[in-house]
């Protein structure tokens, strides 16, 4: 992207400047309506180019158990009506888990298993550790003693440097100054957060996902000199979410438009969950299950 600033810490940074820009500037009618249609634009996009997957997994029956097995005990989560009430958390793991495999991505050299094992589990304890201070006042993480979180944090960071310290020479030197820019502007725009008395909530951290997960497809699509597929890809993502603003925008088309907000918690589930057996960028120890060959 620049000379100066990583990819993927150039993508984390606008995302969250598109977001803040958005809740400053928008009246909070369009912000919702807006919020919701990217949300659900980014659940339709995420099964549409998985596709191919979803059919993987009906002619491999080493995977029928492993889906099976998830199947159920998503249906008796959901039943259970704990779901709703875990939003917040489901979130956190899900953009901690997301940014940590993002940042694998497209290197020239792939540091060894044991190197990338101590680098994603670092880097996701430091993430996860972010997202609870950042809501300590949310109910969910209302208990965590905020002192406890900034040790995990610590912890977390500590880990990381350690290992990035050690194993320098195996990883690509691209991929190490992303990896390093990455959780340090990470953590920066927390402490800043934290100092200033902003308050965050689970869909601010939503916001900022999608956001991050309409830039990365597109600029790799570009960086590739696909162009037929990044045209198609912004095509898709405006039309989509195009339609869901419309019918859940007040007073454009409709006078009493679609309520997104209420399907919310029970689509945000179903898209965590969904993306073990549907996304090849997760952990080894997730994708053996479902991408058995």
């Amino acid at each position: 992207m620049t000379a100066s600033l990583p990819l993927f810490s150039t993508i984390r940074l606008i995302s969250l400047a598109v977001v803040a820009i958005c809740a400053v500037s928008m009246p909070p009618a369009i912000f919702t309506a807006l919020f919701t249609s990217i949300l659900f634009g980014h659940y339709a996009m995420s099964l549409y180019y998985s596709k191919n997957q979803v059919k993987n997994l009906t002619r491999q029956r080493a995977t029928w158990l492993p889906v099976g097995a998830l199947v159920v005990v998503t249906l008796a989560y959901v039943s259970s009506g704990a779901y709703v009430w875990g939003l917040a958390a489901f979130i956190g793991l899900h953009i901690a888990l997301s940014e940590t495999y993002m940042v694998n991505l497209s290197r020239a050299k792939t540091p060894p298993a044991n190197v990338r094992w101590h680098l994603n589990l670092s880097r996701y304890i430091t993430n996860a550790f972010i997202y609870a201070l950042l809501l300590h006042k949310n109910p969910v993480f209302a208990s965590i003693p905020i002192e406890l979180a900034f040790f995990g944090l610590v912890g977390g960071f500590g880990y990381f440097t350690v290992t990035m310290k050690r194993f320098w020479p195996e990883i690509d030197p691209t991929a190490a100054k992303d990896y390093v820019f990455f959780e340090v502007s990470g953590i920066v725009v927390a402490m800043l957060l934290l100092a200033n008395g902003v308050a965050m909530a689970p869909p601010m951290f939503v916001y900022y996902h999608i956001i991050t997960w309409i830039l990365y497809p597109a600029v790799s699509f570009r960086s590739r000199g696909d162009s037929k597929a990044f045209n198609r890809f912004l095509v898709e993502t405006a039309v989509i979410t195009g339609i869901f603003f419309l019918i859940s925008a007040p007073g454009l088309f409709f006078d009493s438009p679609v309520d997104l907000k209420g399907a919310i918690p029970l689509w945000a589930t179903l898209h965590f969950v969904s993306s073990f057996p549907l996304s090849r960028l997760n952990p080894a120890f997730i994708t053996r299950y479902f991408y058995p060959s």
